[in-house]
């Protein structure tokens, strides 16, 4: 029975993943060369929608993280961002030229955190907690019931004292 605990838990466990503090260029920023860096949110929830401008489920999806930022535009630890993984920055443009977008986008360069998440499929949508742990993951367009799962989760992280921990 133990041994199949043990199982169990190592079976759990590496599903999860921590993602290190991260560094993109922002490109909707209104001070040009900006650097948006995660280490200066510590206790920050970080909700990343993984997208590229090509795709049209990914599209679909940005009002969606529109709405998402508005409704915790006032929660400083709540930082949506709309991840490209566009390499092209003329794409990154037309998208927040389509979309104006309310949040930032933020490229990822070299896909270092999109590795990191180990997803294959756009767009997706990764909660980290503020101790850099996956808290949340969904890929595909969102329907009511995954945007209540998406606050859900959100409203949860926030219930969580992390102002003693350390990213």
């Amino acid at each position: 029975m133990r041994y199949l605990l043990a199982l169990l838990a190592f079976v759990v466990s590496s599903n999860a993943f921590a993602i290190d503090p991260f560094n993109m260029p922002w490109k909707n920023h209104p001070t040009r060369d900006t650097i948006y860096k995660s280490s200066d949110h510590p206790n920050g929830i970080f909700v990343l929608e993984f997208h590229a401008n090509f795709c049209g489920a990914c599209n679909e999806n940005a009002a969606n993280v529109d709405e998402l930022a508005e409704h915790y535009k006032d929660e400083a630890r709540v930082q949506v961002l709309d991840v490209s993984l566009d390499r092209d920055d003329r794409e990154i443009a037309a998208w927040i030229r389509r979309h104006q977008p309310n949040h930032p986008v933020v490229k990822d360069e070299g896909r270092r955190v999109w590795n990191q998440v180990g997803e294959q499929y756009i767009p997706t949508v990764v909660i980290i907690d503020c101790n850099g742990q996956e808290a949340f993951r969904y890929t595909d367009v969102w329907s009511a019931a995954v945007k209540s799962q998406i606050r859900a989760a959100i409203d949860g992280l926030l219930a969580v004292d992390c102002a003693a921990s350390v990213r």
